[in-house]
């Protein structure tokens, strides 16, 4: 009986022992092997860790087709819509079904991909599809007026150094002499003039036409009697030997056009501009917070964060459109609104025809506006009206842009925006 007492007491000692600081962490799992009978599999699962699943990245592309893209049930299914140039999809399902069709008499590949439409999924073809928003084929130019300062006066001028092709890599000049570089407002002779024409693909018959905004009016000159005119960049190094990239190349209007402002300037045959038709946007306050093409206080704290607020909702309508403005910003913050939310809505349909959430950043700068009863702000000049024949109303001046060149957007889905070639190289 004492043997048998002192076998029961080191049988217990040892089991303690053997358990002593053996624990299962909460992110372990640990699967032992277990007595079973014959008819089945002794299993030893292996320990696992358990973490958290990555969120899915998804991948954004945007229509690229002019006339939009259908969307449908299945890929090659029924055809259910159409999503309007530039609209912004979510890619969903990668299918690896590929084909190749016939587009304009040209052959083209792409992969059917399944993209969010609401909450349903619908199925794209990718070969419509592309990284960023595509711009209208309409070159808008600008043109600078002529002055006259205490110390020095100034020629018009058309830039078109976008429409130049430099020889960045060699370094090599195409059109200036080496005896030129260093010098200012070189005026090219008629030889070097047309082998600028023929390289930038302008045609010595065009015309240049400058829609002044302000002036709401239109000024024609010919290209055949205008010269070429190379004059030194701005952001040109003042102690470094010019090149000729460090030029830009344009048509010198000398003292012929001399208005101030907002202009578009194109080079073609036909006017595409019309008068009559531009409005400059003065704001009243609008107090009704809830309208539904303004962000309510709920929608704000949810995609700015706790601290952001409305500081003022605006509106303005013209020509059967209603337009909405607000401005958001953190809780005393004294900088001026940093995001701004703009909305255009058809007054008959009341289709939201533009919805845009501008953004301060390094780059871009939301401009000032122009407010009823208040002081005008001579920099304020926001504009909208139909200003080019046969395109929707135009939204122009909101946006600066320190690193590119702004936009003139349409109120359309269907139309896409033209950015104002402006040579504005850093």
């Amino acid at each position: 009986m004492k043997t048998t007492l002192q076998l029961i007491i080191l049988s217990l000692l040892l089991f303690l022992f053997s358990c002593k600081g053996k624990t299962i962490k909460h992110e372990e799992i640990v699967a032992e092997e277990v007595e079973v009978p014959q008819t089945q599999t002794i299993v030893k699962k292996e320990k696992i860790s358990v973490s958290p699943t990555p969120a899915i990245q998804h991948e954004y592309l945007y229509v690229s087709a002019k006339s939009g893209l259908n969307y449908r049930t299945k890929p090659k299914g029924e055809v259910l819509g159409k999503f309007p140039i530039n609209t912004r999809l979510k890619i969903l399902v990668h299918t690896n079904i590929f084909e190749e069709i016939t587009d304009n008499n040209k052959p083209i590949k792409g992969e059917w991909l399944g993209v969010e439409n609401l909450k349903d999924t619908v199925y794209v073809f990718s070969a419509f599809l592309s990284e960023a928003i595509t711009f209208s084929d309409l070159d808008i130019f600008y043109a600078s007026p002529s002055y006259e300062a205490k110390d020095e006066r100034g020629q018009a001028f058309v830039n078109l150094s976008e429409l130049y092709p430099y020889e960045y890599e060699s370094e090599t000049s195409i059109i200036l002499h080496e005896s030129e570089l260093g010098k200012n407002n070189i005026q090219l002779d008629q030889k070097r003039k047309n082998t600028f024409l023929a390289k930038a693909n302008i045609d010595k018959n065009d015309i240049v036409f400058i829609y002044n905004l302000q002036t709401d009016k239109v000024y024609q000159f010919p290209v055949k009697d205008l010269p070429v005119v190379a004059r030194v960049n701005v952001y040109a190094s003042d102690d470094s030997i010019l090149k000729e990239y460090d030029y830009e190349f344009g048509l010198g209007l000398g003292e012929q056009y001399t208005d101030t402002g907002e202009n578009f300037t194109y080079l073609g045959k036909s006017n595409p501009f019309q008068i009559g038709k531009v409005k400059a946007i003065v704001w009243t306050k609008n107090e009704e917070k809830d309208h539904p093409a303004i962000y309510n206080a709920d929608q704000i704290k949810e995609q700015f964060g706790d601290e952001y607020l409305s500081l003022q909702s605006l509106e303005f309508s013209h020509n059967n459109f209603q337009y909405f403005l607000q401005d958001i910003a953190k809780e005393n913050y004294m900088g001026g609104s940093m995001h701004r939310h703009l909305v255009a809505v058809d007054a008959e349909t009341k289709q939201v025809v533009y919805d845009d959430l501008q953004t301060n950043t390094e780059s871009i700068s939301l401009m000032p506006i122009s407010i009823e009863g208040q002081e005008q702000n001579p920099y304020a000049l926001q504009w909208t009206g139909t200003v080019f024949k046969n395109k929707p109303p135009i939204l122009y001046g909101f946006i600066g842009e320190s690193f590119g060149c702004v936009t003139i957007d349409f109120l359309s889905v269907t139309e896409p925006p033209i950015v104002i070639r402006c040579d504005n190289r850093h």
